[in-house]
């Protein structure tokens, strides 16, 4: 009676425990890539942002070029992971260089998703970004096929 109502008392509550310190997944339309809730409107103020960042840095440069170089050379041009995942193009920048990069990361469903992950990794090195393309993408290694569609 009392011990099995405390413990789904417990229960019930280290369940929304959990989930309170969960982050919100990214949600958006499947038919139109709008944002469905708080975590997929941020994911695309963040690209905007950078977009932004990264044209600003364009117009930088044009004045003073960056001491750096070659710091794009060491990231890979494409990131595809095995499978079928939506896949993204994004010109990073830093200073007056630029590369276009494509990538396509398991378990991530939206394009926003791959440039949000992307970029988390490029941040901390002052590289700018900003979605220039994207689709889907399958990569099958063993039989060395790739098709693009989207």
């Amino acid at each position: 009676g009392k011990l099995t109502n405390l413990f789904h008392f417990f229960v019930f509550l280290s369940l929304v425990k959990s989930m309170a310190l969960e982050p919100e997944r990214a949600q958006f339309d499947l038919e139109t890539g709008a944002a469905l809730n708080a975590a997929a409107a941020q994911l695309v103020q963040n690209s905007r942002a950078d977009a932004a960042r990264s044209r600003n840095a364009k117009m930088a440069a044009h004045t003073a070029r960056d001491p750096v170089l070659g710091i794009l050379d060491d990231i890979p041009v494409v990131h595809i992971d095995p499978g079928t995942w939506k896949y993204v193009q994004i010109r990073l920048r830093k200073g007056g260089e630029e590369k276009l990069v494509v990538r396509a990361i398991r378990g991530l469903r939206f394009h926003a998703e791959n440039y949000e992950a992307t970029m988390r990794k490029m941040r901390p090195f002052g590289i700018h970004g900003e979605v220039v393309g994207g689709g889907r993408i399958n990569y099958d290694p063993e039989r060395k096929l790739v098709s693009i569609y989207g």
